[in-house]
């Protein structure tokens, strides 16, 4: 359901040729160009220097701009905030709504108390700071011996498929990789207690479509208030923070079997907006956990903090093995923002446990089982991390 995907053209023969006589000049190569494919390879490749001159010229005009057009499209893609001009880390702060404290005037003071006393006290802002690494970085390499190339690249169009097939074997291997590791932060959030959770049934029908409906709207509308229910921050119970959502940053996941299931018309009637315009706001992917037990994500779109660090092509002959490798690196910080409002929609069940209820198995799978915060109305499951936690000092679910 999510629109604007882009889908990568094709390098004809006309353009590939184009490319190459392009680069062979800007490299100053200009006897080596020859209007029959298989001699100007020949050619370029006859000489290391030039070879690498090219190549390297090759990645930089075509690979590295191709990394804007996708094979694979990620369909969290839009949820990247942006490069991280230097270093390795950033950090975000949150000023926490304060509220108002009594204030009379000194005629209005009948008992005395002096209630107006602290006038003069400084009133320091409620800030709270995080912390954002560098996590995440991966390489890509594409190799091919001379031999290969020169075996290839026999005709023009030839050379528009070598060009594609190198583009799509980094891109879109690591567009893929990125996909499956913005779900696998999204899946670990949810176990992990990062997002606040909501047990709906499954849904599978029209009937259980519609309730999950009602309860999408209903929190689509709360997050847009003022409210400590639906992020995630963990300074103490008695001191959170109120967030809230603009509508239009308001985005939703789906499963695919969630999609199939749920009308878009319906999802934009309870959005209160029009189909094409939801369209853009919703998201499919295949699944979020390997169990299928979460159905949806309701989310802020800063929840999915995604800084790029490092975006990269580099290409290098190697003249000692005859043979060009192709290189991509990219390099980011990816994490859930605990101020972000969120809410995933789950069939699992929660089941509240008593201190006599403690399971014999709790030194050893603790993670298995999940405390519950002050939130209203839903649960916030929270897994316990600690390796000897204290069972009759908490209120504890377990979770089927």
């Amino acid at each position: 359901m999510n629109k604007g995907k882009i889908t990568m053209q094709k390098t004809t023969g006309d353009i590939a040729k184009k490319i190459a006589q392009q680069i062979t000049k800007s490299i100053g190569a200009d006897s080596a160009w020859s209007d029959n494919a298989n001699t100007w390879i020949s050619n370029i490749l006859s000489d290391s220097d030039m070879a690498n001159s090219f190549f390297a010229g090759l990645t930089n005009t075509i690979i590295k701009q191709q990394i804007l057009s996708r094979f694979f499209n990620n369909p969290l893609e839009r949820f990247k905030t942006g490069e991280l001009p230097y270093g390795v880390a950033e950090s975000e702060f949150y000023i926490n709504p304060q509220t108002g404290e009594t204030f009379l005037y000194p005629e209005a003071d009948t008992a005395g108390t002096g209630i107006n006393g602290d006038l003069l006290k400084d009133k320091l802002p409620d800030i709270k700071q995080i912390f954002f690494k560098k996590n995440y970085g991966k390489k890509y390499k594409k190799s091919y011996s001379d031999a290969q190339i020169l075996n290839v690249v026999q005709t023009w169009d030839n050379l528009g498929r070598l060009i594609d097939g190198i583009s799509r074997s980094l891109v879109s291997d690591a567009n893929i990789e990125e996909f499956d590791t913005m779900k696998a932060i999204m899946t670990a959030g949810f176990n992990n207690g990062d997002m606040v959770t909501m047990s709906i049934a499954d849904i599978t029908d029209k009937a259980t479509a519609e309730a999950f409906l009602v309860k999408a709207r209903e929190k689509f509308l709360s997050f847009q208030f003022p409210s400590d229910e639906y992020n995630t921050w963990t300074d103490s119970a008695a001191h959170k923070v109120k967030t809230w959502s603009d509508a239009d940053s308001i985005s939703i996941i789906l499963t695919a079997k969630t999609s199939a299931v749920v009308d878009v018309y319906a999802l934009a009637a309870a959005f209160n907006i029009d189909k094409a315009e939801i369209m853009g706001k919703v998201f499919v992917v295949d699944k979020i956990d390997d169990a299928g037990k979460v159905n949806a994500i309701l989310f802020d779109d800063s929840k999915l903090h995604f800084e790029k660090v490092l975006e990269r092509a580099y290409s290098f002959f190697n003249p000692d093995s005859c043979s060009i490798s192709f290189y991509y690196y990219r390099q980011a910080i990816l994490a859930l923002d605990p101020f972000a409002n969120c809410i995933a929609f789950t069939s699992y069940t929660y089941t509240k446990l008593t201190s006599s209820d403690a399971p014999a198995d709790w030194a050893t799978n603790y993670n298995d089982y999940f405390t519950k915060s002050g939130v209203s109305g839903d649960a916030y499951i929270k897994n316990n991390f600690d390796a000897a936690p204290v069972y009759a000092a908490n209120t504890y679910y377990s979770r089927s």
